[in-house]
Order: structure tokens, then sequence, then C-alpha cells
């Protein structure tokens, strides 16, 4: 980092991320790309989709150069050496994420982390990569709690391990073992960043783009019925199962609200939300309206009058649907925990895993009787969110982050090389000579993160 540097402090550099249309992730490239840009860097994205994926069909239109990872795979050192930093954008889908994994391995940069769970990125790692099982892979850096849970789940490991313990189990090193710095976007997960990579940390919160929804007048009563929705892939994480049970288990929300899920969902669990829905105690009103183009969600943000952003477990790093959800100025309703907890009480309507039901029951209410104020709470927490995830609030404090990692980035080159040559040698971690080498490195070089 910082061979390169333009002229007047500004910087070259390489922006690993997916691409496609369909991305989040390339959404909040694009917006802090751009802000970037803005502030005089020079800067160029790699797409890191796996070439045969689906996702790499499709590009969005860019402001600066976008090369393809898989292109530059051949040269990459000389390909990268022309940059002052290189940025990995890291989340929980090998299609997407595949090359910022395979070439940090090569030429390490800072990491933003998407997800703080990457038990499935693992899990695809091992199979598609290393040619291993998962379990092979997880032990290598799973605690003996861990590997007790992974055995008392696996029975069932889709539904006990993958959507629910494994997310008190997270695993890291295998995609970051060689970061120079990592990037969180919310509170929640730096603290494990930082004592399982050993690197700098930081926490920004994500950038996103929703000027449609900052533009959206408030929610107006709904007539006959009022509308609450849930935005994303439709699974068993988005709790919607209880939105349907607080609706159903009450004369009064079932005739006043109408649930609408907007995004994809599977044949089966289509069929058990349906079956739920009309076999309640008092039957509610639910519309599955599947994938939906940018239009349709738009007006279906439009004439919502609730939205409900659920997770259990929360295994996402950050949300888009939360901060889309917040700008539109429509009363959310959010789980506990994870990075909803970043979030103002004061600014949302807070849903326990523990009284999921009860609480969502209890937050229909409120809404019912004060409509008034549950506006103008969302209104407040689009101001709120509106400041706080800006592309260019993110990279103002992106280009600080990068400034600090860039002093103590050699020293940490030469400890990884160190480390990596006494791991050939199979020695183990407790060896006193480690503490030596430590010690020998700091009294040349100095403790890299001394204040």
């Amino acid at each position: 980092m910082g061979a390169n540097r333009g002229e007047a402090g500004s910087m070259k550099i390489a922006w690993y991320s997916p691409f496609s249309q369909r991305s989040a992730i390339a959404a909040f490239s694009v917006e802090v790309v751009e802000a970037l840009q803005s502030f005089g860097h020079d800067v160029t994205i790699v797409r890191s989709e796996m070439g045969d994926s689906s996702w790499a069909a499709t590009c969005r239109p860019a402001s600066c150069e976008v090369v393809d990872a898989e292109d530059i795979d051949n040269h990459l050192n000389q390909f990268l050496s022309r940059f002052d930093t290189v940025i990995y954008n890291v989340g929980n889908h090998i299609e997407n994420h595949y090359y910022c994994l395979k070439h940090q391995a090569r030429f390490p940069g800072v990491t933003l982390l998407h997800d703080f769970i990457l038990h499935h990125l693992l899990h695809e790692w091992a199979i598609l990569v290393e040619k291993k099982s998962y379990f092979d892979l997880f032990r290598l850096e799973a605690s003996s709690e861990a590997l007790k849970a992974f055995t008392r789940a696996s029975a069932d490991l889709g539904r006990l391990w993958f959507m629910s313990e494994a997310a008190k189990h997270p695993v890291l090193r295998f995609a970051l073992a060689d970061t120079l710095g990592v990037v969180t976007h919310a509170k929640f997960y730096a603290a494990p960043c930082e004592a399982k990579l050993h690197c700098p940390v930081t926490t920004i919160p994500l950038a996103y783009p929703c000027e449609f929804e900052k533009q959206l007048p408030p929610p107006q009563q709904g007539g006959a019925k009022s509308r609450v929705i849930t935005i994303g892939d439709v699974n068993v994480n988005k709790r919607c199962e209880s939105v349907i049970r607080a609706l159903g288990n009450s004369a009064r929300h079932s005739k006043k609200w109408q649930y609408r899920v907007i995004g994809n969902i599977g044949d089966s669990y289509r069929k058990y939300l349906m079956e739920l829905a009309n076999n309640a105690p008092h039957k509610v009103d639910l519309e599955l309206l599947g994938k939906v183009d940018e239009a349709t969600l738009q007006d279906e943000l439009k004439h919502a009058n609730a939205i409900s952003c659920l997770r259990y477990p929360v295994v996402e790093g950050a949300s888009a649907s939360i901060i889309l959800s917040l700008a539109s100025a429509r009363p959310t309703l959010v789980s506990r925990g994870g990075c909803y907890d970043d979030i103002p009480d004061h600014l949302v309507y807070r849903i326990g895993y523990e009284r999921e039901v009860e609480d969502l029951e209890a937050a229909f209410i409120n809404l019912e009787q004060d409509y008034h104020s549950a506006v103008q709470q969302g209104v407040k927490a689009r101001h709120w969110a509106s400041n706080r995830h800006s592309g260019e609030q993110y990279a103002r404090k992106l280009l600080l982050f990068l400034g600090m990692v860039a002093g103590p980035s050699p020293i940490l080159r030469l400890a990884d090389s160190v480390g990596k040559h006494l791991t050939c040698w199979n020695c183990s971690s407790d060896l006193p000579l480690i503490d030596e080498i430590e010690g020998e490195i700091v009294s040349l070089f100095g403790d890299p993160w001394a204040k």
C-alpha cells in the first residue's frame, strides 16, 4: 500500500466487488466508489464473481473502469501492483465473492465484511475449491464448544446448524487470514473479528442508495385495510411465519391488515405459509408476490403502512432492506440483536425472538391505536438513516481507516510470512519460540498498534 500514490494525496484503488444488476453489494459499491471519485481518487472495479456464475451475466453501469478478476488471474501481481490499496468486499456467497478470497490470499488488502456468519461460504469453498468436506475446514478454526454444537445438530444440519446454531460460532480465518484490516458494518461483530483475525478493525455504517425512498411522502392511514410488507428472499430467517401468527391470533388484526411478502420464494415454503394463513384462528389476508421488478417494489413501498424487517438468527453484517425501510419513513418492525441493535429504540418497533408473536401483536395494537405518532416516528427514522448511511460518510471514514492500516501493513506482512513458515514446519502456537520471534519483530520495528 502507498507505492503509487498520485498527486495531491489521491490514491489508486482496486475495488473488488460483485457488480451485477441483482447484487445489493454492487449497489453499495456504486454509492461509495462515486463518493471516492468525488474526493479525487482513482478507482477501478474488479468483478469478483465466478466466471460461470449467472450473477456475472449482467453488469451495472459504472463511472470508472470495470475489469473481470478472472481476466487478471494469471498476472495478478503485475496488475495489482499499480494500485495504492486493494479493497475486497466479502459476503456469504461464493458465486459473488470467489475472487475476493482467491486473490486476497495472494495479494492482501482491506476487507469490507458484509456478513458476519460465513458458514455457507465455508461450505461452498470447501467443496468447490479445497475439494474437502465442510467439517474438514470448520474444525480447523472451531472451538471445542462449536464442535460439540455441530455434533448435536448433525441430525438436521440445514435446520439445526446452518439456520440456527452456526450463527453462534463464526468462522473467519479460512477467508480472511491474510487481510490487512477489516471494516464491519455494525458494532456487534467488530470485537469477534479483532479476536479471531488479529488485525485492525473499524465499524462504518453501510452506505446504500435510497433516493426514491427518501422522496416518498409519509404514509397515510390505510383504507379498509392497511398493508404491512416484508422485502427480500423469503425463508424462515425472515420470520414471516411469526407475522402471520400475530395477525391470525386476533380478529381485529386480521381484518385491519394485509400482509404482502415481496421476494423470491420456494414452492414448498409458499405452500406452507399460505396454509398457515388460511388455517389461522382468524384467516390472514396474505399475498406472496414473489420476485418483482424495481418499479413494482417501489410501488409496494409507496403503499406500505408498515414494514417488517425481522431476522433470526441475525446473520448479516448489515441490512440493505432496513436502510430502505427507514429511509421510506414507514413505521418499521425490527428484531433485537445484531446490526439492528445499532438503531435507536425510539425510531423502531422492537421485536424480541423469545416473545416474537406477542411483541408483534403489541406492535400492531400500537400502530392501530396511534398511527399518527407511528408516522412521526418514521419521519425521524428517515432523517437518522439518511445522514448515517450515505456514500459520502462511508468514503470519508474508509479513507481514514486506510491511512491507519497503511502504516503497520509491512510489519504484518512480515509476521504473516514468518507464521506461514512456522505452520509448514508444524510448530505449535504455544512454543516459547513464537513469543521470542514476536519479541524480535517488535524490538526491530516497534509495536504496530502502539499509540
